[in-house]
């Protein structure tokens, strides 16, 4: 798995509240703001182990738990084109 060169993560100051992590397509100008689960998934996309220990310790939550969300999130991600699955 890799993701699309079509996407990339960017940083925007927000003067109203803290700064914003943003997904964003450079082809057709879609942007999504990225929670910081999916930001941390998104950097740990090739070391899945790594990515589920991170998870567990970050947000107190059991494998079983962390697998179904490390698999939601894959689907979201495939489901957009961010992630190209080969």
């Amino acid at each position: 798995m890799k993701i699309s060169k079509n996407w990339f993560v960017r940083f925007e100051p927000n003067f109203q509240s803290s700064q914003k992590t943003i997904l964003y397509n450079k082809l057709n100008g879609d942007l999504y703001e990225l929670s910081e689960v999916y930001f941390d998934f998104i950097n740990n996309i090739n070391q899945k182990k790594e990515f589920s220990i991170l998870i567990m310790k970050k947000y107190n939550i059991n494998q079983s738990d962390v697998e179904q969300i490390s698999k939601t999130i894959l689907e979201n991600l495939i489901s957009l084109g961010v992630i190209l699955n080969d």
